[in-house]
């Protein structure tokens, strides 16, 4: 966990917000996060909060701050995430409900998470009150690897093993003809918490229409799922989503085919945002490390 900030930048967090709160006597220590400052805010007899301040570039991101603030209102309402007490969208400043999270490695979690993910998904697009955008991946690493170029002059030239699984990955991806949904697009284990036997997403950063296996894909890199986790999470969801049940193995056999395209082009999306986030360096590094990984398996797998 980072540092506990000083009396100096105590102060100057809360100033940032508007009564009650900047007037609490609030103890702040800091909440992991890669994309943001976030912090709890926390006083005797009260409920804990979270204060977010958005530290990365939100243009060289992608990221549409307005966009994001009026989703986690949204679900919220819908009980897809902590309540927004407030927020400046100017700034990129949220105040949510603290909601302390549990495990999640037990079956129940993944019930949850399975639950929550159908919901999402099955979300129609006249439901929102707001313009959401479509996304393809493929356009969004391409936009990364501009700014790249554009900003850091950053040597982003694939390997040969890395050129040869986007090949196979861009002409697969190309082919797929599931629809798409309302999808978060950043499922991984910092944005999402389990309270009380239920799962709540966070940063809805890069919330698109796109194919649900994006997500899929996310959560099952995250986790690290095996197959037995895997097929318990698609039955659970395949079930919210009303599929028969006669149906289901087809269905994950279907999946198992796909992830692997899935699952490289969202590492080397995480690589180029790593670049543009971090820069060159360490953190880096691992995500090249991941995407090396994700690219022989696709290799591995798949053929033309």
């Amino acid at each position: 966990m980072s540092r506990a900030p000083s009396l100096t930048e105590r102060q100057a967090l809360l100033a940032l917000l508007p009564e009650p709160w900047c007037d609490g006597d609030y103890q702040l220590s800091a909440l992991p996060s890669e994309s943001n400052d976030n912090y709890l805010l926390s006083i005797q007899g009260k409920p804990s909060l979270v204060l977010r301040l958005a530290k990365a570039d939100a243009r060289s991101l992608g990221v549409n701050r307005s966009q994001e603030q009026m989703l986690y209102v949204w679900a919220a309402e819908k009980g897809l995430s902590p309540t927004l007490l407030w927020a400046d969208r100017s700034k990129g400043i949220m105040l949510s409900e603290y909601f302390a999270d549990a495990d999640h490695h037990t079956p129940v979690f993944i019930d949850s998470l399975a639950e929550q993910l159908a919901r999402l998904h099955a979300t129609p697009p006249d439901a929102l009150p707001f313009e959401v955008n479509t996304r393809c991946i493929l356009e969004h690493i391409s936009g990364y690897r501009k700014r790249l170029n554009d900003t850091l002059r950053a040597d982003c030239d694939l390997n040969p093993d890395m050129d040869v699984a986007f090949e196979v990955a861009e002409k697969r991806w190309l082919e797929m003809t599931e629809p798409s949904c309302l999808c978060h697009s950043d499922l991984h284990r910092d944005n999402i918490l389990f309270h009380e036997g239920r799962v709540f997403f966070l940063d809805w950063e890069y919330t698109a229409y796109t194919p649900a296996i994006l997500d899929i894909a996310s959560l099952a890199q995250s986790y690290a799922w095996d197959a037995q986790q895997l097929q318990r999470f698609y039955s659970r969801y395949l079930r919210a989503q009303a599929i028969p049940e006669q149906d289901q193995q087809e269905h994950f056999q279907c999946l198992l085919n796909e992830l692997p395209v899935a699952r490289f082009l969202l590492a080397l999306q995480s690589y180029y945002w790593s670049m543009l986030h971090y820069g060159t360096g360490k953190h880096s590094s691992q995500y090249h490390s991941a995407l090396m990984l994700e690219a022989r398996n696709v290799s591995a797998r798949i053929d033309f």
